[in-house]
């Protein structure tokens, strides 16, 4: 596929550096790319101000803790935190919009008071607020101390910017069919009540026939009669699988609507089928909108937003009331654990990352500020495993946006793997070292994941969005991605 791209900036004089366009780059001709750099922050930013300066409209971070891991990892190699920072952070200052624009820091407690005083020299002119947010419930356990549950969210607001209000309640923990008040909860086809099994209702045992890497419906076959072995029923398009009726101890059951009713309703969008872990036949489960939700939508009090790319509805409340985000978030979509590890592992098998943080938390900071810009550019100089430009991804297909993230992160490798390649005689610019640092082994790689909704060995990636979208993450984001890499050109000793 050949991709249209934006031409780079050009050195400035006093710059001694360069960016390379790696060939590595994948996603939709005509959208603007997501730009993912490989190399000091600190020089890419010196290299991009005169691009960016002044028409950024979020700069999300995550900044490293002062750890010797930490400042070996930069060219200024930091023995002090703020010293370390300040820059950065006047860099950040310098690509923002002064008139509306917001500056996101996730941070621990560690360096949270000094992060806070150095934020307020920095952007003396900003409003800025603390939120606490809750990023793991076991916590960090300490004999000395209270355990620790929660990470700190500083939000730096210049010139008009103001957190707008959404449909999720971020203050209590909630369950994940009610996460978000943005989209309605649809009824399970397989019939769970009086007349479940197959033998009561014949007409209604037949094949929903579904693509087994996006959960897609292909086609829904006709019943079968009861004598005949659902294995001699006539096979469905090439590369489908059927899906039948069973309750949960795998007795044949039933569907709630007859074979008509079905194909009517999956034509209008009102039947779907996803991937889900729970409850599902073969690990896809089969739903739709009932007769009282569908005449919801004829009176208006549930409007359809958009629709999935199989073409199901995707539904909201017409009148939910939004609701301003409080100073503490306690929501279970912001779990470390299990939305940043366990997401990144199912993305990158048998690669890690220390602490990613929850897309979801990521996509939850920024959608009150650049939710109703479309077309926002989001900076994210200690972009890490990447989950900063995946969340930015994820906004865009919220309401078919076109908003781009500049991700730039260390290519490092990670010390256990840099003892293993010493023994080896490697050595870092070494093209076998430089393959496991954080931006080829991690960045790199997630991005084109999230674009393709494949491992980098072309599995499929299982689970699904199901906090924003009503999507499964096999099905892949219709985005670009340019992959880059800053060459210094300094000469000088």
């Amino acid at each position: 596929m050949t991709l249209v791209l934006p031409k780079l900036p050009s050195p400035n004089p006093g710059q001694h550096g360069r960016l390379l366009r790696l060939e590595e780059h994948i996603g939709v001709a005509g959208k603007q790319p997501h730009r993912v750099i490989s190399g000091d922050n600190l020089a890419v930013l010196e290299l991009l101000d005169s691009e960016l300066a002044g028409v950024t409209d979020a700069v999300w971070i995550d900044p490293p803790y002062n750890t010797g891991v930490a400042r070996r990892s930069y060219a200024d190699q930091f023995r002090d935190w703020s010293a370390f920072m300040r820059p950065r952070l006047q860099a950040a200052r310098r690509l923002l919009n002064p008139d509306d624009s917001v500056m996101v820091v996730l941070i621990g407690h560690d360096e949270m008071l000094t992060l806070g005083q150095l934020l307020h020299e920095v952007f003396p002119d900003a409003r800025i607020q603390l939120v606490t947010v809750v990023t793991s419930r076991r916590g960090v356990h300490s004999r000395n101390a209270f355990t620790q549950v929660a990470d700190y969210a500083f939000f730096v607001m210049l010139g008009g910017a103001r957190p707008a209000p959404g449909y999720v309640e971020l203050l209590e923990q909630v369950k994940v069919d009610t996460a978000n008040r943005l989209t309605v909860r649809w009824a399970g086809l397989r019939h769970r009540g009086l007349g479940w099994r197959r033998t009561e209702t014949p007409t209604a045992f037949y094949p929903i026939h579904v693509d087994p890497d996006t959960a897609a419906i292909r086609d829904i076959g006709d019943a079968i009669p009861l004598e005949m072995h659902r294995d001699d029923a006539p096979a469905g398009p090439a590369g489908s699988i059927p899906l039948w009726p069973f309750n949960p101890d795998g007795v044949e059951a039933r569907w709630t609507l007859s074979v008509d009713r079905a194909r009517s309703l999956w034509s209008q969008g009102y039947l779907r089928s996803q991937f889900r872990t729970r409850q599902a036949v073969g690990g896809i489960s089969v739903d739709y909108l009932t007769a009282g939700q569908r005449a919801q939508i004829k009176a208006g009090t549930l409007v359809v937003i958009g629709r999935t790319e199989a073409g199901a509805v995707i539904v909201k409340q017409a009148g939910a009331k939004p609701v301003q985000s409080k100073t503490v978030w306690n929501h279970l979509s912001h779990s470390g654990d299990k939305f940043g590890t366990a997401l990144l592992s199912s993305m990158l098998p048998g690669r890690s990352f220390d602490h990613p943080k929850s897309l979801y938390l990521v996509a939850d900071t920024l959608r009150p500020f650049i939710g109703h810009k479309p077309d926002a550019l989001v900076v994210d100089f200690f972009a890490g495993s990447g989950t900063t430009g995946h969340a930015v991804m994820l906004l865009n297909h919220l309401d078919g946006g076109s908003r781009r993230s500049l991700l730039v992160t260390r290519n490092e490798v990670a010390p256990a793997a840099q003892v293993e390649l010493m023994k080896q005689g490697l050595a870092p610019g070494h093209p076998d070292w430089e393959a496991l640092g954080i931006a080829q082994y991690v960045c790199y790689p997630r991005m084109l994941s999230a674009v393709t909704g494949r491992t980098p060995d072309g599995l499929p990636i299982p689970g699904s969005y199901r906090f924003m979208l009503d999507r499964p993450i096999v099905g892949g984001l219709d985005e670009n991605v340019e992959l880059l890499r800053f060459e210094s050109t300094d000469t000088t000793d």
